[in-house]
């Protein structure tokens, strides 16, 4: 039993060293990048935690442009979303007020001053607090 336990300790130093840290990490972060159940699960409480979030006028808010604009660097917002301020809060719903985009491409229609519009009641908002 004691030689069945001194195994088990030693097995995953053994792994690592056989297959070499970076080696094992990218094997792991494959297997959750390609779970849809576990991205659908994340994406759902993450939702959740929006939703519980109080929207207030004046606050900021980011709405997807989903341009995938390569002027901004990959974990900048930016690439992806506009900040926007809350400028009406309804008992369901609120409005964004997204600036002229300075930064827009030049295929992308520029927004009316209150062209986002989102439900507050259950489910995503599709923007967050940031």
């Amino acid at each position: 039993q004691e030689l069945f336990i001194g195994v088990a300790c030693c097995l995953p130093i053994l792994v690592i060293a056989i297959v070499g840290p970076k080696k094992l990490f990218t094997l792991v972060a494959r297997r959750f990048d390609r779970n849809i159940r576990r991205a659908q699960r994340d994406g759902a409480f993450v939702a959740e935690l929006l939703s519980r979030v109080p929207v207030e006028v004046g606050q900021t808010w980011w709405v997807l442009h989903g341009r995938d604009d390569h002027r901004y660097p990959e974990h900048d917002p930016r690439r992806n979303w506009d900040a926007g301020v809350v400028i009406k809060v309804w008992q369901h719903q609120f409005a964004v007020r997204l600036p002229p985009t300075t930064n827009a491409l030049p295929e992308t229609p520029q927004p009316d001053e209150e062209r986002v519009q989102h439900q507050m009641s259950g489910g995503s908002r599709g923007g967050g607090a940031r």
